[in-house]
């Protein structure tokens, strides 16, 4: 049965997408905005009042665009990712080339930034979503193509590399570390044989020392800040004090926080980044303990909802992409958490949804779009269980 005959017999039946639409992984993101917005005014005490309403309006409009998309996108059949996906990377792969030209501007140490004057854009979000959509469809090539195996693995890599290298370039390693966990995901879901996932595993490990020589090494501050994570006490007033201030702030918080915009490490600017890094050492310290294991209870309920809905999809492409952004998600809520409470080190990768940054809710909200389509169209089945190669 050919891909076209196999989507047609899928969806002869049209889904009702209000008794479908998945109500409670919808809330759960909303309630996680909705913290973020309340968190802003917050957040962003100690800059200037023009900065403050920008960066408000932002925030509310990427949460108002967010929600208009996710629910637009929540009525579209995923399926027209498949047959617009090599439109859609190769569109998102020429924003990435964009940041080297006079559009380009460098923030917070990465050069992976777009300026258009009123607003700024990261054109690496979106770029993970593109990636998932092209990876999904090579996989589903490689599960329902008989032996062509090694020519998807080499397409799997090559999709994979170009936006991998692209990051790279822009010095970008928190970003580049959530490409490699994206593909880790959709391997592992895949079924592909265990000699490809360990050939790639010791592939990283090879490259792993030329990587810190060649890049890691080049940059002071970045190779500063991993060996700061081994030894926070190794510079505490420069690299290692962002680490030890974002645990002093959640500590401080105890069980319910000292009141939002009453925080004295968020008043008193000692905590740098504070709106994107580390929002979540100022929730710490103004919502407490309560606070921020409510926000972990719903980032949980949101990873367990995409892990639901890639076991029930109705097909391999569905499925694949559901994982990957569950991998998505899963390593920016790992990544920054961690970095908060000291147990992981400082990449720069914002918590979805509470971070600062419109580029990136508009991305979350994008995303969580096609995870609701892909929920909508789901069957009963779990995982697809044949294997590949």
């Amino acid at each position: 049965m050919s891909h076209s005959d196999r989507y047609d017999l899928d969806r002869s039946k049209h889904p009702n997408m209000w008794l479908k639409f998945d109500y409670i992984f919808f809330i759960t993101v909303l309630a996680l905005a909705v913290i973020g917005l309340i968190m802003v005014n917050s957040v962003m005490i100690g800059f200037r009042d023009s900065v403050i309403t920008r960066t408000f309006i932002v925030q509310i409009g990427g949460f108002v665009i967010g929600i208009g998309i996710a629910i637009a996108l929540s009525c579209v059949d995923y399926i027209v990712f498949r047959h617009i996906a090599i439109f859609f990377y190769i569109g998102n792969v020429l924003l990435m080339f964009l940041v080297y030209t006079p559009l380009g501007k460098e923030m917070y140490g990465s050069n992976s930034w777009l300026d258009f004057g009123i607003m700024t854009y990261q054109p690496s979000e979106l770029m993970k979503l593109a990636t998932i959509v092209m990876v999904a469809v090579c996989l589903e090539d490689m599960k329902l193509d008989n032996g062509r195996t090694l020519y998807n693995v080499g397409r799997i890599a090559f999709f994979s590399l170009v936006p991998l290298g692209l990051v790279l370039l822009q010095k970008d390693l928190g970003t580049a570390i959530v490409f490699v966990v994206i593909l880790s995901s959709m391997i592992f879901v895949s079924g592909l044989k265990l000699r490809y996932i360990f050939g790639t595993l010791l592939s990283v490990i090879i490259a792993f020392p030329f990587v810190w020589k060649f890049y890691l090494s080049q940059d002071t501050i970045r190779a500063n800040r991993i060996l700061s994570f081994f030894n926070p006490d190794l510079d505490p007033m420069k690299t290692g004090y962002q680490a030890l201030m974002a645990k002093y702030a959640i500590g401080s918080g105890q069980l319910a926080g000292k009141g939002i915009g009453m925080g004295t490490i968020n008043n008193g600017g000692q905590l740098p980044v504070k709106e994107s890094d580390f929002a979540f050492s100022i929730i710490g310290e103004e919502l407490g303990f309560i606070g921020t294991v409510l926000v972990v209870l719903l980032f949980v309920i949101l990873l367990l909802k995409m892990l639901s809905v890639s076991r029930k999809s109705s097909d391999f492409f569905g499925e694949y992409v559901a994982i990957g952004i569950f991998g998505m998600f899963f390593f920016h809520f790992l990544e920054n958490i961690g970095m908060n409470i000291g147990i992981m080190p400082i990449t720069g990768l914002p918590l979805p949804f509470l971070s600062v940054g419109g580029s990136a809710l508009i991305t979350s909200f994008f995303s969580v779009g096609v995870v609701l389509s892909i929920s909508a169209r789901r069957k009963v089945e779990g995982f697809f269980s044949d294997d590949i190669g």
